[in-house]
């Protein structure tokens, strides 16, 4: 019996080894956590300048196909806003999230658009100049997500994401 449970296992375990599928490994970001003071020079330089009253919580380093990004945390009064940068401190993208009172009125009339569905959370991104909001909805255990513009125009519609929990899971 018990070299027929191991013979089992075995067969088992090469099955599930040989099912996983083999993906490059640059397909996979690989982000760790930053002390503040590890951030590059610049990066540190460029928060400060664009955002003097900010203070600087965490920080993480990704490298995603080759490309490496630096994420920095910071807390303005109340709010928490996350950057993006280059080594060389150019900045990439600000994200934050909001409520949907605070944003503009035609994002909020498309959201009240979509009847009975529960909005999750709100994100305001700015990359290159350009601001999208960024709306988590649910309904019966299906989640949606809307990236539109400030006029409300929707440029991308996500649906049927199932759920089994009500958190935004971002």
């Amino acid at each position: 019996m018990r070299d027929f449970c191991v013979s089992a296992l075995t067969f088992l375990w090469t099955a599930a080894v040989l099912a996983t599928p083999i993906l490059p490994c640059t397909a996979f970001a690989k982000e760790r956590v930053l002390a503040i003071g590890a951030l590059p020079a610049p990066i540190r330089t460029a928060v400060a300048a664009s955002y003097p009253t900010a203070s600087m919580s965490e920080a993480s380093v990704e490298v995603e196909d080759g490309v490496t990004t630096y994420e920095v945390k910071v807390r303005i009064g109340e709010r928490t806003v996350d950057l993006e940068y280059q080594a060389d401190g150019k900045q990439l993208e600000e994200e934050e999230r909001l409520t949907l009172g605070v944003l503009p009125s035609p994002v909020q009339t498309t959201v009240a658009g979509y009847s009975g569905w529960s909005v999750l959370g709100v994100e305001r991104a700015i990359a290159g100049g350009v601001t999208t909001y960024e709306v988590l909805l649910s309904k019966d255990k299906k989640r949606m997500e809307l990236l539109m513009d400030a006029s409300g125009v929707v440029h991308e519609e996500a649906k049927n994401h199932e759920s089994e929990s009500d958190d935004d899971g971002h």
